[in-house]
């Protein structure tokens, strides 16, 4: 599935990991059939759970690599890596789950991958989108799976970053504008619908390094959770995976969620590698 020579000019296929939480441990077993189809990208772009999992990807894990490193993580284990902290910016520190990640990660840059990566995040205040594509990859990351009003959101260049999911659950669109002329293969593990709020900007205090819990709850109720992008798109293929028995912190359930991932690819390979091999880049 690794393509170590693709150049930033030469971005043809890009893998796409979405978020979702739990149901994102369905992207180790689609990474699987991927894998064991031969089928190989140049660059990799995850959000939320999907920026987890795909970090473990490009930093040399193998897809079975990862389930056990999934099948190892226990509720307990989990709760134990969500550090409770006092409830002012959030309910979580990402502190042991940093050191967790520093600990198993092959490499520490984005420019050390295996593969182009990058991680979505938003900036709390604008509500934009921010990508991270150099520096430290624990960086992107963290920033990329603050859950906002559950875990303390990262702060960059002075300003609070939250889950790309909260824009973006999907990135498609992100994608499409860094690489237009490039196919994408997009794996959605979430598959629901949210409803749509009015974002609102003028809650957030000029102190932004002081962002009180409901501040950050009431300004991430201001995203569409929810796919934007044209599904008619010929350089689009997205991939349904079934989670919806999956609550969004069942953790505890890696093995049936890998096993769904795995399925859902594996019963698509020849349209996925039909879709993949058309004649497009121009």
């Amino acid at each position: 599935m690794r393509n170590l020579n693709a150049l930033k000019s030469d971005i043809k296929r890009v893998l796409v990991l979405g978020g979702g939480g739990a149901k994102g441990f369905a992207h180790i077993g689609a990474i699987k059939a991927l894998e064991e189809a031969g089928i190989e990208f140049d660059c990799l772009v995850g959000v939320s759970i999907g920026a987890v999992v795909g970090s473990f990807y490009v930093s040399g894990y193998s897809a079975g690599e990862m389930e056990k490193l999934a099948l190892d993580l226990n509720t307990r284990k989990i709760l134990y890596l969500l550090s409770p902290v006092f409830p002012l910016h959030g309910i979580f520190s990402a502190k042991r789950l940093k050191e967790y990640l520093e600990k198993n990660l092959k490499v520490k840059t984005f420019e050390q991958t295996l593969l182009r990566f990058h991680t979505i995040a938003v900036d709390l205040t604008k509500g934009s989108i921010v990508v991270f594509k150099e520096g430290p990859i624990i960086d992107g990351i963290i920033a990329s799976m603050s859950i906002p009003g559950l875990f303390i959101p990262f702060y960059y260049k002075n300003h609070p970053l939250v889950d790309g999911g909260l824009v973006e659950y999907l990135p498609v669109n992100t994608v499409k504008k860094l690489y237009p002329k490039s196919k994408i293969l997009a794996i959605d593990v979430l598959r629901q619908d949210y409803p749509e709020f009015t974002y609102n900007s003028d809650i957030i205090k000029a102190d932004k390094k002081n962002l009180k819990l409901h501040e950050v709850l009431i300004n991430s109720l201001g995203y569409v959770f929810n796919p934007s992008f044209n599904n008619k798109d010929k350089k689009v293929r997205v991939v349904n995976i079934d989670t919806q028995d999956v609550a969004f912190f069942e953790f505890d359930r890696a093995k049936i969620l890998i096993e769904r991932g795995y399925s859902s690819i594996a019963s698509n390979i020849k349209p996925i590698k039909k879709f993949l091999s058309r004649g497009l880049f121009f």
